[in-house]
């Protein structure tokens, strides 16, 4: 994340003044940005699938007609339809647990995996501006310097 806020200020703040045109790309780049703000935040803040009381089934309260999966360190019982994994990360049970993010330091699960892709959707779309941007500022930098002492720079 640090990154791409270091990213989008040079960006913005030093390519983007200096560019005649690419109107389009300019705001294509501040809204994908914002998007991938918005989504990382959420992943962070939202509960990934933490099973609450209301999923948890008594040991005494059993139906022997359904499969139920028991978690050893949370010592929850919950029905096997929930999919239900324990991560050793956050030491908790997550409802249908895809991974632990790193980037986020959070489990992707039930409630924000849908969040995460396009965060990382976001994010490969927010790169992939960010180069065509950055080529573009130095083909206009390059073009404008008749000494050719960019080039000597780049190469």
């Amino acid at each position: 994340m640090i990154f791409t806020t270091l990213s989008y200020i040079f960006i913005a703040f030093f390519c983007f003044p200096e560019m005649k045109n690419g109107r389009v790309i300019k705001i294509l780049f501040h809204i994908i940005y914002y998007i991938y703000i918005v989504n990382i935040l959420i992943v962070f803040l939202i509960n990934p699938g933490i099973p609450q009381k209301k999923d948890c089934i008594n040991n005494n309260l059993r139906d022997k007609n359904k499969k139920y999966i028991k978690c050893r360190k949370c010592n929850i019982i919950v029905p096997e339809e929930l999919k239900i994994n324990h991560c050793v990360y956050c030491e908790v049970c997550i409802l249908n647990h895809d991974h632990h993010c790193i980037w986020t330091g959070k489990c992707i699960g039930k409630n924000n995996i849908y969040f995460f892709f396009i965060f990382i959707f976001s994010l490969f779309l927010f790169i992939l501006i960010s180069f065509i941007n950055i080529f573009v500022y130095l083909f206009q930098k390059v073009k404008r310097d008749k000494n050719d002492k960019m080039l000597d720079l780049l190469f």
